[in-house]
């Protein structure tokens, strides 16, 4: 099943930084999709493993026609679930070893106490 969802995020997904004035900069995953059954299976499959996510309704102007978004926006979450796409993942593979170097260069990008 890995295999799966790390094709599904390699076609529909993205790693992005957010952050604010209020909160430190982290990591997050988003795959965005119509279909918001397959994320959920995709969040009921993380869940399983141990990953936190959520799937929700996108509502900003440029998505209004029913598109959903998976989103895992915790440092441990986004570890785990690089870690476990890493070997699959072909078009993201790149950005998902930068993402795990980042972290290492820059620790408020990670777990405490974690390392990669």
């Amino acid at each position: 099943m890995w295999a799966y969802v790390a094709g599904f995020f390699d076609g529909e997904g993205s790693i992005s930084i957010s952050g604010s004035q209020v909160r430190s900069p982290r990591f997050v995953i988003q795959i965005a999709q119509k279909s918001r059954i397959v994320l959920d299976k995709i969040q009921t499959f993380l869940s399983t493993r141990g990953i936190n996510s959520r799937v929700y309704a996108r509502t900003d102007a440029a998505h209004v026609n029913g598109m959903h978004n998976l989103y895992i926006g915790t440092a441990d979450d986004v570890l785990k679930f690089l870690r476990n796409v890493r070997p699959y993942v072909i078009v993201k593979k790149q950005t998902a070893e930068d993402a795990m170097r980042l972290s290492i260069l820059y620790p408020s990008l990670r777990p405490k106490g974690k390392r990669f």
